[in-house]
């Protein structure tokens, strides 16, 4: 029995952009990998108030917020991607950008 090897190979770009959704788009696949781009609008980060305390929420349009129990809530982005059976995953970010955020205190999940 020949075992398959495909690797896959997520691409994700992370791109600010103003006044638009987050978005996750199909680059380039072939047999034995697919590149997907993640672009993001600004963060829009507002307050609210729970138990006596003021949180900073962080919302990005066209993302969910993240609803697990005990956890901070944060944006959060999903996709399904169909993986042939016996396959290998390799996942790789080639590209990313970050900006530190200061005197953020997350809310929990509900």
């Amino acid at each position: 029995m020949i075992h398959k090897s495909i690797k896959y190979i997520f691409w994700c770009i992370l791109i600010y952009l103003p006044d638009s959704m987050a978005e996750i788009r199909l680059l380039e696949q072939n047999a034995q990998s697919v590149f997907l781009e993640l672009t993001l609008p600004a963060p829009i980060i507002s307050e609210k108030k729970l138990s006596g305390k003021t949180y900073q929420v962080i919302d990005i349009p066209g993302m969910a917020q993240s609803l697990e129990p005990g956890q901070s809530q944060i944006p959060t982005q999903a996709t399904l991607i169909a993986v042939p059976r016996d396959s290998q995953i390799e996942i790789e970010m080639i590209e990313s950008e970050s900006k530190m955020l200061s005197n953020i205190l997350l809310p929990p999940a509900p």
